[in-house]
């Protein structure tokens, strides 16, 4: 995977600072006042090193995330953000008329762990589409993969997202929805029963049958993928009904 920098805005109680997110397509990380923070989904990004926890204390609002393995044991304790705003803007593509676009995708994000509701999302996201000057696109919500879909929505006709998202070798399920960014799974190993589960599905839906399914074939997941990544197996997922393209013979 293709490691890309991000020039950020982050803003919290203490001020504001401008930092550089690193994603290399799996991982997230940055240093913020000296301070260095990783994970995999941006509403949890932890103390990467342990030494560090204290003195991130005094400079942050941070919470923790106990990590439970077999037999109901603590394996690790995460130290993580909270209490801050952060604004970037992450290249994509769009395709129109079969051609590539470059396009940009500016988020903006709440994370609020300590007063979500019960059980609820920490982080909270506006997504917004540009293309060239014109905005495209705009989405709000807790999920990212909802809210691309919202974005995609929005797009004409046979034009879409370039992104992991609208690949039809990926998905996700009622079963296994995890965070609200960075879990999307991949199939590219199991491309020909992807197709025929699709084909028995209304992706729009997700409803109980596709769960089933997917369940069948979960364990042959190649790994977990972000939303907005692409590689070069990339395939428009043609089950969407808001691309409008020729279902596979």
């Amino acid at each position: 995977m293709t490691t890309v920098f991000y020039n950020a805005i982050y803003k919290d109680q203490s001020g504001e600072e401008r930092i550089i997110i690193e994603n290399d397509g799996k991982r997230l990380k940055f240093i913020l006042r000296d301070i260095a923070f990783q994970g995999t989904t941006f509403s949890r990004m932890f103390v990467e090193q342990e030494n560090k926890v204290k003195e991130a204390q005094d400079k942050f609002t941070l919470f923790f995330i106990k990590e439970v393995r077999e037999e109901n044991v603590i394996s690790a304790t995460f130290f993580c953000l909270d209490a801050f705003t952060l604004s970037w803007d992450m290249p994509l593509q769009i395709v129109v008329q079969n051609q590539p676009l470059d396009c940009r995708l500016h988020v903006f994000m709440k994370q609020s762990y300590q007063l979500r509701e019960i059980n609820g999302p920490s982080a909270k996201y506006q997504l917004d589409l540009w293309l060239a000057n014109a905005q495209i696109g705009t989405a709000t919500g807790a999920l990212f993969r909802s809210m691309l879909f919202a974005l995609q929505r929005q797009l004409p006709p046979g034009e879409y997202i370039r992104c992991c998202y609208m690949c039809a070798f990926s998905s996700t399920y009622y079963g296994n929805m995890g965070p609200t960014f960075g879990a999307l799974a991949c199939f590219r190993n199991s491309k020909e029963k992807m197709i025929e589960i699709k084909k028995r599905a209304e992706i729009a839906t997700y409803g109980f049958e596709y769960d089933d399914d997917m369940a069948t074939i979960w364990d042959e997941k190649v790994e977990d993928v972000q939303e907005t990544y692409v590689c070069a197996e990339f395939q428009a997922d043609w089950s969407n009904p808001y691309i409008e393209l020729q279902e596979p013979s």
